[in-house]
């Protein structure tokens, strides 16, 4: 018991010392790669797939056609080096966040939520969230601020602080906090951040990547014209 207890006291340390980064285990960083890499990418062929569908007026039915070409960059995003289509984007863009990918994962397994990313007021206080928070490390990224606010990841405050913000639904609306994705997928995400550190151990990038930036901004842009 003894080598346990002291595990868990260096572990308990690290994460309650401000500036102590915990980072993932390296070994399994490739893994996690490939596994986002094919859910993202099959889920957004779909969604390219129903944009497509509705801007020709097609059936829904019409949509199975696409099946084939997901299923093909999924298969793909598991192709290691450099044949492998994950290994491209990863120079670009790393590895997407694991909110990108649990979202993913719920277009991929319920179809009918592509029609609508957002079916909550709650989803929707996350999106605009999330659209700010990728503004504010934009800018970080110029040395806009007097303080590198992505460092910020690394400090256990905020992971504590974004477990507020994830839980703040059912604090404010109780039971409504049932019906939005936004909340349950903040929260698997830091969980699991919490237990493997993944991505990269800083939280910001287990919440937040480019592409999911990029798609809530046109989905955002989408629905103010639509107004």
């Amino acid at each position: 018991m003894i080598p346990t207890v002291l595990t868990l006291s260096d572990a308990w340390v690290a994460l309650t010392q401000s500036g102590a980064a915990v980072l993932p285990d390296a070994q399994s960083l490739l893994w996690v790669r490939y596994a986002i890499w094919s859910l993202v990418l099959p889920a957004g062929v779909l969604l390219l797939g129903r944009v497509w569908a509705h801007g020709h007026a097609l059936e829904p039915r019409d949509l199975r056609r696409w099946l084939w070409p997901a299923g093909g960059v999924a298969a793909w995003a598991w192709v290691p080096g450099d044949w492998g289509i994950s290994y491209w984007l990863g120079l670009s863009f790393q590895t997407p966040s694991l909110v990108s990918g649990l979202l993913a994962a719920t277009l991929l397994v319920q179809p009918s939520a592509q029609r609508s990313v957002c079916v909550s007021p709650w989803d929707r206080v996350y999106a605009i969230g999330t659209v700010l928070l990728g503004w504010v490390l934009l800018l970080d990224t110029f040395a806009v601020f007097p303080v590198s606010l992505y460092s910020w990841g690394f400090d256990p405050s905020t992971y504590a602080g974004l477990w507020a913000f994830a839980l703040l639904p059912w604090v404010v609306s109780g039971r409504a906090a049932w019906r939005a994705r936004g909340p349950w997928q903040l929260c698997a995400a830091l969980l699991v951040f919490g237990l493997a550190r993944w991505p990269s151990g800083n939280v910001w990038d287990a919440v937040l990547d480019p592409c999911l930036w990029l798609v809530l901004q046109a989905l955002a842009v989408r629905r103010l014209r639509a107004r």
